[in-house]
């Protein structure tokens, strides 16, 4: 029986076994996961390379809409403005015009003038009136 029991591990032996395997079994484990690890962040840092590329290039593209966008719109309010003036250009004939034709009914009026004369004067400058009236509140 003596024989028997020393070809058995003791139970030190065997703890001391397993408690090697389990160390050795945690090692190849925390290294496998290590290994995973590294390459996920290798991945991790390639797409963040890519994605800040794609990130300077989109913030390009935005800065030259940008530019853009501002060039339009100086032109568009260079545009208004010129409009504006042209209206207000298409109005100043007319205007002119009633401001002469009101002068002519004033010197008529002092030269002692014929009422047939004076009336047309009035006429006319009422008409013209009428029209200017008419382009201003187009213009509106």
């Amino acid at each position: 029986m003596s024989q028997q029991g020393s070809n058995r591990p003791s139970w030190l032996t065997t703890g001391s076994i397993s408690l090697l395997l389990s160390a050795l079994s945690s090692a190849v484990t925390a290294g496998a996961i290590y290994g995973q690890l590294k390459s996920d962040l290798s991945t991790a840092s390639e797409k963040n390379g890519e994605l800040k590329k794609t990130n300077e290039q989109l913030t390009g593209y935005i800065n030259d809409w940008r530019a853009e966008n501002n060039t339009l719109r100086s032109q568009l309010n260079a545009t208004q403005l010129r409009v504006q003036t042209l209206e207000h250009d298409r109005c100043e004939p007319l205007r002119l015009k009633v401001d002469s034709l009101s002068t002519s009914l004033d010197i008529a009026a002092e030269l002692n003038a014929s009422t047939a004369r004076l009336n047309v004067l009035r006429d006319l400058g009422g008409e013209y009136q009428e029209s200017l009236r008419a382009c201003y509140n187009a213009k509106s």
